[in-house]
């Protein structure tokens, strides 16, 4: 499978565990710029998940 081939979602979650919502970058794309102007100030966590079964987890602080 080629790395173009695979699709990413990232579902962001605040610090307590509480989805917040779900980003799709565009089929192919290696950079994305998270969203972030809808959330309030705090810690919150980025779960990046590849339909090949890949995932990765960031963490990001929003001022």
């Amino acid at each position: 499978m080629n790395s173009k081939d695979v699709k990413t979602e990232i579902s962001i979650y605040s610090a307590d565990g509480s989805f917040v919502n779900k980003q799709m970058p565009n089929h192919g794309q290696y950079e994305f710029s998270l969203e972030t102007s809808n959330l309030k100030p705090g810690l919150y966590l980025a779960r990046v998940h590849h339909d090949n079964g890949h995932f990765s987890t960031l963490k990001f602080i929003r001022f």
